[in-house]
């Protein structure tokens, strides 16, 4: 009965450390296979793959114990979930492209509208510093009357132009 026993015992030993063996041979492999993916191997044995759009986890128990058939089942699903994740994070990228153009042009459009509203106001103060009136929008001098919207866009030539003209009438 001891001999038998410690058969039993060393049997089940060797079963142990042949299923150590499979469970270590099994893993090795099979994590490489998802590292040339771009997994990356945790400290527990867990392999991991992240984006700012989400991450895979895979646990090592999950490489070690299941069959082959099993494992070539959950490599597609992970590589196809690691495709969604790429293509949701190069999705957010071109959004926030997107954001980032329309908020440079809202900038620009906004700086060139202050920059003629600011050159208009330039222009109606010439005209009241030259004696004129500020009626709304007209500016008055004695029968001279100017709409202040008839050279809020116009070029300097053509207010210089307006100007000198003004003055003529004004003498």
């Amino acid at each position: 009965k001891a001999d038998f026993d410690e058969t039993q015992r060393k049997q089940a030993e060797e079963a142990k450390k042949q299923a150590d063996e499979r469970k270590a041979l099994n893993y090795e492999k099979r994590s490489f296979k998802f590292e040339k993916e771009g997994f990356e191997v945790a400290e527990n044995g867990n392999l991991l793959f992240s984006t700012e759009s989400g991450q895979i986890l895979i646990q090592k128990q999950d490489l070690e114990e299941i069959s082959n058939e099993a494992f070539e089942a959950l490599f597609d699903a992970k590589k196809r979930e690691k495709e969604t994740l790429l293509n949701r994070s190069k999705d957010l990228q071109k959004q926030r492209e997107a954001d980032a153009q329309r908020k440079a042009e809202e900038e620009a459009e906004k700086k060139k509208s202050d920059e003629i509203f600011e050159r208009w106001n330039t222009r109606i103060k010439t005209f009241k510093n030259n004696g004129f009136e500020h009626l709304g929008n007209i500016l008055k001098f004695e029968t001279i009357e100017l709409n202040i919207n008839d050279f809020k866009e116009i070029s300097e030539i053509e207010f210089s132009d307006l100007l000198i003209s003004t003055n003529k009438k004004k003498a």
